[in-house]
This record gives C-alpha cells, sequence and structure tokens, in this order.
C-alpha cells in the first residue's frame, strides 16, 4: 500500500493526473520547496489563510503547472516530494486517505512436494517395492507342435506345484533399498484368510520355521517359492494354515531398532507398501472322454482342497463357452452339457463340444480370481 499527500485539493491519493516528469522539474519544485522551507518561520501564513487556501484548490504551487507526465514518473515524483516536505501541509485542510490492494507478484516457484500417480511420500532411504513378476510354463498342444513355453507376467503369477521342476511357483518381488535396517521379514496378506477361525489378518514369513519357501531379500529385489503351507508364530505357539489359490499381497517389514528399556523389549519397525501377486491352481492333465457320457475329468496337482474354494470363485471356460457349476449331475444332458461339478482333486465337466472330433480346445481355469496356466483339451 502507498499513501501519496497532493495539496493541490487537499487529499491524499494512490494515482491522478499530474504535471512534469522531465528532471528540469523536478529540480525546479525541489528548489521551490527548499526556499520556502527556509522561509517557513518567516512567511507561514495563518492557519485560517492556509484552509482557506486549500479548499479553494489554487495557490503557487509549481507543480500545478507542469505538463502530464506517465502515471509512474509522476506517483514517484509525488512520493519524493512530499518525503522532501515532512510534514509541511499535512496537518491542514480536507484530506483523503484511500487504500489500495496490488496484486502480488506472480511466484516463481512452488514449494513444497509435487507427487504424481504412483509416487509417495516417504522416509529418506525406507524399503520401498515397485512390482513383482513370474515365469509362467506350459505345455503347447501336440497338434501345435508340443513342446514348452515360459513367459515372463506381471504381476507375479505362481503356480501351486512344489514338485515342479523347474520350479513354477517362484516369484520376484523387485524394490528398492529393501537390505537396510537390522533385520526384515516378507509379509504376506490374503481374502481367504480372514475368513479362518480365527481369523489371519497377516503371516510374517519366517525363513527359519519355512525354508522350503527359499525366501532371499537383496538390495533390489525378493526372491521366494511359494509353498501348500505357511508357518508363523501366533500368542506364542506356531500355527500352520493353508496357502489357497487367490490374490495375495506382498510388503517387507524392516526393524530399525531392538533394544530393551526398563525391562521390556522395544523394537523399532516399519512397513512398506503392498504389492501383489498371484497364486494359481496348476493343472496336471486331464483323462480320456468317457464313453458313455462323454465326461472329461481334470486334473489338478492335489495340494489344497477345491472344494474348499465358494462355489462362486470357481470358472471354467472351455472353448470360448462358459460352464456352469452343478453340485451333481442330473443325467439329463439339456442340464449337464456346459456343466462341471468340483472334487477336492479336480473337476469333471460335461462338455459342449464332439469330443469324438480330433482337435485342441483351449481352457481356462479360474480360483479365487487368479488363472491357471494355458491350457487345451486334446481329444
Amino acid at each position: 500500500m502507498r499513501v501519496v499527500i497532493d495539496h493541490r485539493e487537499g487529499r491524499v491519493r494512490r494515482r491522478e493526473p499530474c504535471h512534469g516528469t522531465g528532471e528540469e522539474h523536478r529540480r525546479d519544485a525541489q528548489r521551490h520547496d527548499g526556499q520556502g522551507t527556509e522561509r517557513r518561520p518567516e512567511q507561514t501564513p495563518p492557519r485560517g489563510a492556509r484552509a482557506q487556501h486549500a479548499a479553494g484548490g489554487q495557490g503557487g504551487h509549481p507543480r500545478q503547472q507542469e505538463p502530464p507526465g506517465p502515471p509512474d514518473a509522476q506517483e514517484s515524483e509525488r512520493v519524493e516530494h512530499v518525503r522532501e516536505r515532512g510534514e509541511h501541509g499535512v496537518g491542514h485542510g480536507a484530506h483523503e486517505v484511500r487504500v489500495v490492494q496490488l496484486a502480488p507478484e506472480p511466484p516463481q516457484r512452488f514449494p513444497g512436494i509435487v507427487l504424481s500417480i504412483g509416487q509417495y511420500v516417504r522416509e529418506l532411504g525406507a524399503a520401498k517395492l515397485t512390482g513383482s513378476r513370474s515365469i509362467v510354463r506350459f505345455a503347447v498342444p501336440l497338434a501345435a507342435g508340443g513342446g514348452e513355453q515360459a513367459i515372463e507376467v506381471t504381476p507375479a503369477q505362481a503356480a501351486l506345484d512344489p514338485a515342479a521342476a523347474p520350479p513354477v511357483g517362484a516369484a520376484t518381488v523387485a524394490g528398492e533399498n529393501l537390505t537396510v535396517g537390522l533385520a526384515r521379514a516378507l509379509v504376506l496378506r490374503t481374502a481367504a484368510w480372514r475368513a479362518l477361525t480365527p481369523p489371519v489378518a497377516r503371516v510374517e514369513l519366517d525363513p527359519a520355521i519355512n525354508p522350503a519357501w527359499a525366501v532371499r531379500i537383496a538390495s533390489d529385489r525378493i526372491d521366494f517359492t511359494v509353498q501348500p503351507t505357511v508357518t508363523f508364530v501366533e500368542a506364542g505357539a506356531p500355527r500352520t494354515i493353508d496357502v489357497l489359490p487367490g490374490v495375495y499381497a506382498a510388503s517387507l517389514r524392516t526393524v530399525f531398532g531392538d533394544r530393551i528399556f526398563a525391562g521390556e523389549r522395544r523394537v523399532t519397525a516399519v512397513e512398506s507398501n503392498q504389492v501383489a501377486f498371484g497364486i494359481g491352481a496348476r493343472i496336471a492333465g486331464h483323462g480320456a472322454p468317457d464313453p458313455t457320457t462323454r465326461r472329461i475329468r481334470l486334473d489338478i496337482v492335489p495340494v489344497f482342497d477345491l472344494t474348499a474354494v465358494p462355489p462362486d470363485e470357481v470358472e471354467l471356460v472351455v472353448a470360448g463357452e462358459v460352464y456352469v457349476r452343478l453340485a451333481a449331475f442330473t443325467g439329463s444332458p439339456a442340464t449337464d452339457d456346459g456343466a462341471f461339478i468340483v472334487d477336492p482333486a479336480g473337476l469333471v465337466l460335461q462338455p459342449l463340444f464332439d469330443a469324438a472330433i480330433p482337435g485342441f480346445r483351449p481352457l481356462r481355469l479360474v480360483v479365487n480370481g487368479v488363472e491357471a496356466q494355458p491350457f487345451w483339451i486334446e481329444t
């Protein structure tokens, strides 16, 4: 805010037309002000005369005769003029004060942290997970050339088959600063464990009591191999639960402090962000069509009970056709065709296609939202 005092009309203004901006006029005004200041004790007019003179808006002030000039120069002259004259004429006559809010200058930078999608505010040096990946291995139908295929997928999609060679249950979680701190542990979560009795919210994987998981933590990755079961300590005692197909979340718990204080152990730890990966069923093969019912049995690696999975969480698609799950076959082709039933080690389907015609039909098996490896029914 700037306050400028102009005695031509006896008031204070922000901006108003003025006369003269040249250097010569400025020097004349300063000389005139200086002379008026020196003669002030002898030539100061009476108080009434000053007030009358200001009210009339007339006077011998040299600035009133100066030609108009640019607003910025005019304002600088006016401010300079008032500063040099001090209190001369400020306390007399009618004055008006106006407050003008000037727009601030645009900022040159924006302080603080600006985030984009996928970025997080985190403690410097803390562990951060960036994703997961795995290798999916499957057999190509003989009619298509046969052989084994292996593709890398992300997020990771491990299979429950601990005896497979090469392993199909291996997965890798990538990250940064994974070896900081005093100790580290892989933490797993899945919705299926919350339905157990008692429910399990999370499992901190201890390699000492789960050696088959082969957990290896490096500075930028965590390698492990999924197993049908996992053991952890709960209320001071070990507890073992099944690892079912489904979507899992992996995180890393890092211990930064571990000490005894006042007779009690105090552990300072922090857990990283979570990344998703899948664990799927492994299809072992299929049998020949039944000559009477035309039904075909599909076997899975028997490391978990498929009947323990909720009915709506087992989906079967064959040759682009979605099959319906039944509790048991009825014996009626109108109902049984395009349906399947589940047992602990697999399922039996009654096909919609003619199994007597040679060929191979693609099959998709999805359990708890995770698909098994690519598979074909060959007849």
